[in-house]
């Protein structure tokens, strides 16, 4: 079972709540805390992204590796044609 049963709602949720605070419940936000809080939520974003293709999909996703690697072969020998 993944560590994150419910997926990354609630790390989504989380973090959304500490960029609301800092940005709206300090007089002065700190700019670097948000810009580690962004980094934070795009990480979290993504790995829900990911997980919604892996289970909506029954074929790899076009960030797989497999299918880069794939999709570059074809068009090296179109090319080469």
């Amino acid at each position: 079972m993944s560590k994150y049963a419910k997926g990354y709602q609630p790390k989504i949720e989380y973090w959304t709540k500490m960029l609301n605070n800092e940005m709206f419940n300090t007089k002065q936000p700190n700019f670097e805390r948000v810009l580690e809080i962004k980094e934070k939520l795009t990480y979290f974003c993504n790995r829900q992204l990911e997980l919604n293709d892996m289970q909506n999909m029954p074929y790899p996703t076009f960030t797989s590796p497999d299918v880069i690697n794939r999709m570059e072969e074809q068009l090296d020998s179109i090319t080469r044609r």
